[in-house]
Parts: C-alpha cells; structure tokens; sequence
C-alpha cells in the first residue's frame, strides 16, 4: 500500500493520464489480467475528478482501440468498472500509431484534456514495436508537446533502447523494467509516487546535475582549460552581440546516445554565452530528410534554453546539409529573424556525408557570401574532409573542427565558443548611384581591410575584419 505521504501528493495533482496498453499475440489472456489489475491498482491509488486527476485508456495491437476518454469517468469507481471492460485485441505491436493518437486525439479539449493540468502517457509492452522509426519519431513529439511519458517494459524481449527513446528524462524516473506481468506489482508503489510527483520533477529539473538529465557521463575541465575559459570567455562573450545557430545531425548515422551528447555539447557550448537581452541570441535546427527549426533564434534565460533542448526530437533519415545551410540563409537569418548589425554564426554538427557535395558546397559558398560565419563540427572517421572545407569560413584553421567520436565533443566546448563570440561583423554597403571610380574605391578598401566580395548587384560583405570601419551610404 502506498504511504501516506505518497497519497497526500496524489491529493493535490492535476493530471491527464492516458494508460497505453499492450494488447499484441505476444501477450498471453492471464498476462493482460494481470496488466489491466495493475493499471486498477494504480488508479485506485489517484485522487480522481473533474479538478484532479483524470484517466483515459487505450489497448493497441495492430490495431489501437480507445476504451474511453478523459471526459468519461468522473469518479474513481466508474474508472475502475470500466477497466475490468478491457480486453486483449491480438495481432501486432502498433506503438508509433498509438502515441501519435494519444497525442493527436486523447488530448483534445473535446475529449476532456484540461490546458492547466499535466499530461501524462503511462505506456506498457512486452515486445518490440512495428516500425521503431516511427515510434521513437513519435516518442520525441509527444514530449515536445509537453506530454510526460513513463514506460514500463515486460520480460526480455522488449526493446530497451526503443523504450529508452520514448520515455522522459530522466531516464531513471520514467523507464521501468520487470521480468513478467507478475513482477508489476513490485513496482506498483514506487511507480505511483514517481507519477505523482511529475510536477515536482519538472520544476526541479533545472537545477538538476546535467549528467543526470540527459544519461550521459561529465568530466571535469583540466586546470589548463577552466583557466581558458576564465579568462578568454569573459574577454570575448562577455559583450559581444550575435545571432547563433546550432545545426545538429539528426540522420540516422547517429545513434540515439550520441544525439543526447550532441545536445549536451549545444547545451554546453551555450551556457559559456552571454545570454543577456540585446546581447547572444540563440536558436537550433535539426536536419535529417528535411530541415526541422526546433528552437526559434531568441534570447533565453539558460534554464528556458536547457528546457527546450531536452525536448528536441530525435529523428533519423538521410543528412541533407545543403537545404540547412539554405535554411540558414533564406530563414534563420533572414531580416524577418535575425538582427541584421551583429555577427550571424552558423555551428554545423555532422558524422557523416551529406547528400549531395555539389548542392552542399554551393550553398555554403551562398551563405559566405552573406556574411554568414559557418563553423563546421566534423565527428567520427565518415566525415567528407573535403565537404568540412567546403562548409566552413575561412580561415579554415579558425572554423574546421574535427573529433573522433561524440564523447569527445567535450573537449571543444570552450574553444568552440570561444571562437564564435570572436565572430567579426559583416558590413553591408549599399551604394546608391556609383561611378566606375568611386566602385574602384569601394573594393580597393575591401582589399585593404577584410576578405570580402562585391556582388553583381553592388552589394558589399565585408568578412573577417580586425577593425570595424563604417562606410556612409553615398548618393
């Protein structure tokens, strides 16, 4: 029986719960029973009604059967009646298509979701899902939609890192594994007391050990490093103003881990900006098939940062690195979005080699023009060289990176930042009616003070410049 504590917090919660349901042939009848009496268990544990805590259940083979909705029970013994209603459906291990409905339609207003309260998914399954790609794809969705999912797997067939997806962070708090249906009941309690407490998690989740967070290992900075960082950050990020973009890989080359340390380094890198109003601004692009704006450019507070970065989705699929560079240019830096007087960088992730070199190599060359400052973050041993060049500004000794694998992204962070806080701003120059001699006198000062290019419409960049010089309109 829960303690009296772990009841007085269930007294208080405000939660939509929806209870997902293994319902496939891998399961046997006397299993379900025992599945469907741990979810009556748990319920009878919850403070149920319209200003508590509200159940919805689903059960999902191949096919997804919704038992009823939020809007339906209204007490905790017509709860518990309709779920002796429930019954195996056999077939297949539809998971994806079960949390997109979840997430597409148990939520709704019209089904009885509630804005203010929190939304809950409790997920349980003895097997491996139908399609994983799906499933971790909307595993990822749901948690950028604010829904918090708990998942318990069953016996030794289950697919531990599909559930590992899927589930919140931290893991610890929200993945649980038993050896049969039987063994539920051993984690009955600690389980409900976890669920009861989600609010909690979310709110102390800030100040929580990054580590801890996001499952992957820290190490502390060597003495040579923390001193780089004491001195050069404060020298470089401390006043300087700049638009920022992280384009990370999400393309299938990257295993799920390597993706959670890919964000640690985003997270990492970020924390060393100064993030203040009117000074770094910040924003994420993922790309895998297609180009995903999981973070608008905008000034946040670090822990507003950290919480949307733990909801980036984790997608999979082919690397197009040409349409990210291109979104960079038409989007992310566009005068819609971005400041137009301070440097606009663009920090470009990969492991692999993207679809097309030509398309790649033009479109980076596009962005350079534009005064756009690309680093690019080269990982592991199958990354193009020669694209790496390509990508990156020049010079390439200040904007090339290469690191042999993910946990060693570590060791740049600080250089990293470093690096873009020193980002030079591109001077635009328009000139209004300029004769052959005056256009010679534009480009011999650009010859003179910075790498730049005029363009065939008159449109000056200057690039990589130690001193800025302000160049009046002429007319």
């Amino acid at each position: 029986m829960l303690s009296y504590f772990s009841v007085l917090e269930c007294k208080e919660k405000v939660a939509d719960i929806i209870f997902a349901l293994d319902s496939s042939d891998s399961i046997w009848p006397e299993d379900f029973v025992k599945q469907t009496d741990f979810v009556q268990k748990v319920v009878d544990s919850l403070t149920i009604g319209p200003n508590n805590i509200q159940i919805g259940l689903v059960t999902f083979g191949t096919r997804i059967k919704p038992y009823f909705q939020l809007k339906d029970h209204k007490d905790k013994r017509s709860v518990l009646t309709a779920i002796q209603s429930v019954y195996a459906l056999g077939e297949g291990t539809n998971t994806g298509a079960t949390l997109k409905y979840i997430r597409e339609e148990m939520f709704k207003r019209e089904n009885g979701g509630r804005k203010w309260a929190d939304k809950i998914v409790i997920l349980i399954t003895d097997g491996v899902s139908r399609d994983r790609k799906e499933t971790m794809m909307e595993g990822s969705l749901s948690r950028l939609d604010d829904i918090e999912i708990f998942t318990i797997g069953v016996g030794y067939s289950v697919d531990a890192m599909e559930l590992d997806v899927i589930a919140s962070k931290p893991k610890e708090k929200h993945q649980f594994l038993v050896e049969n249906y039987k063994s539920l009941h051993h984690i009955r309690h600690s389980f409900t007391a976890t669920t009861c407490k989600v609010s909690d998690l979310k709110i102390n989740s800030k100040n929580q050990n990054p580590s801890k967070q996001y499952g992957s290992s820290y190490k502390a900075e060597s003495v040579e490093q923390s001193r780089f960082i004491g001195s050069k950050i404060c020298d470089c990020c401390k006043s300087k103003p700049a638009e920022v973009y992280f384009v990370l890989d999400s393309s299938s080359s990257i295993w799920y881990p390597d993706f959670i340390k890919q964000l640690d380094f985003v997270r990492e890198v970020v924390s060393l900006f100064d993030m203040e109003k009117d000074k770094t601004r910040v924003g994420v692009v993922t790309y895998s098939d297609g180009v995903h704006p999981v973070i608008p450019l905008d000034a946040y507070s670090m822990e507003e940062f950290e919480a949307k970065v733990k909801k980036i989705p984790y997608l999979t699929g082919g690397t197009s690195t040409e349409a990210a560079i291109q979104y960079l240019r038409e989007v992310g830096f566009s005068k819609d979005n971005a400041r137009s007087d301070v440097a606009h960088v663009g920090i470009i992730v990969t492991d692999g080699q993207s679809r097309s070199f030509e398309k790649t190599a033009k479109e980076a060359g596009l962005a350079h023009k534009q005064a756009i400052q690309l680093f690019a973050v080269g990982v592991g041993k199958a990354v193009d060289e020669e694209e790496m060049l390509e990508i990156a500004s020049d010079p390439d000794e200040n904007y090339v990176f290469r690191v042999d694998d993910y946990e060693a992204l570590k060791k740049i962070e600080s250089l990293l930042a470093v690096k873009a806080c020193e980002g030079k701003l591109g001077i635009l120059i328009i000139p209004g009616n300029v004769g052959a001699n005056r256009y010679l006198l534009y480009t011999q000062c650009l010859k003179t003070f910075g790498n730049g290019f005029v363009s065939d419409q008159f449109l000056v960049y200057v690039r990589s410049i130690s001193v800025m010089y302000i160049i009046m309109r002429y007319t």
